[in-house]
């Protein structure tokens, strides 16, 4: 006997709902009505796809509570703020945009984690789903988010995700010792818009995976998650990645 699937934030056993993984605003925005949208994903030359009308992009996860309560409020605060950064535009970001963003991004990134174009299995862990269905306006611990802005903008949206494997020295040790932990890597681009997750589970409190990788694409990025300062941040040009994920 099949077991039915529970909301992943609340648990919830009840009727799930379909949500928009990339948010009905953003594909309104990038892509004109009548587009065709083309979707491919898998390794260098394999190919997996299909080009449709339909710009919709809906993973059945969640209940109808969390979606119509907690998640839409959510979305319908961001829009405002992101749409802008959509087009192009930067502006100073205050201590509640910095957390409404790294919320969203961090909501966003999970839906994304359960869509077809994904497939390459959980990295994002059911306890971060559940500290943020406990907290629903900031981000569950263990997550650091990243902002910029990508000159090119590429057309429609590019997502890439993948695990990590961190370790971390215990400096109590005389000789070297390491623990290992499981991480993640997130990057999203909607044209000009730019955010990139990383998180790990298990570490210490206290331990930022981008002190411990040597990433290059997140020097052109601004960390507006965990804040380091309250009066917001101030943001650099731009951002070119060499591509999603990287």
């Amino acid at each position: 006997m099949a077991v039915p699937r529970r909301c992943v934030f609340c648990g919830s056993s009840g009727k799930l709902t379909n949500e928009h993984a990339w948010p009905g605003w953003i594909t309104r925005e990038l892509l004109r009505r009548g587009a065709v949208a083309s979707r491919r994903w898998g390794e260098a030359g394999e190919f997996v796809g299909f080009d449709s009308p339909n710009h919709d992009v809906t993973v059945k996860r969640v209940c109808e509570t969390c979606n119509t309560e907690w998640m839409a409020g959510l979305e319908g605060r961001i829009i405002p703020i992101l749409l802008p950064w959509v087009r192009g535009r930067r502006a100073r970001l205050v201590y509640e945009q910095q957390e409404l963003i790294a919320t969203w991004a961090v909501k966003t990134a999970m839906m994304l984690q359960y869509t077809p174009v994904y497939a390459g299995g959980a990295v994002i862990p059911a306890s971060q789903y559940a500290g943020l269905f406990r907290r629903k306006t900031s981000p569950p611990d263990g997550v650091e988010v990243f902002i910029g802005i990508e000159p090119s903008g590429p057309p429609g949206a590019l997502f890439g995700i993948r695990g990590l494997h961190v370790l971390v020295k215990d400096e109590a040790s005389l000789a070297p010792r390491y623990a290992r932990y499981l991480g993640y890597e997130v990057t999203m681009i909607a044209r000009h818009l730019v955010l990139k997750l990383l998180g790990h589970v298990g570490g210490p409190a206290d331990f930022s995976v981008s002190e411990g990788f040597d990433l290059p694409g997140l020097k052109p990025l601004t960390k507006i998650w965990p804040p380091e300062a309250s009066g917001g941040v101030l943001l650099p040009p731009s951002y070119r990645p060499g591509g999603a994920g990287s």
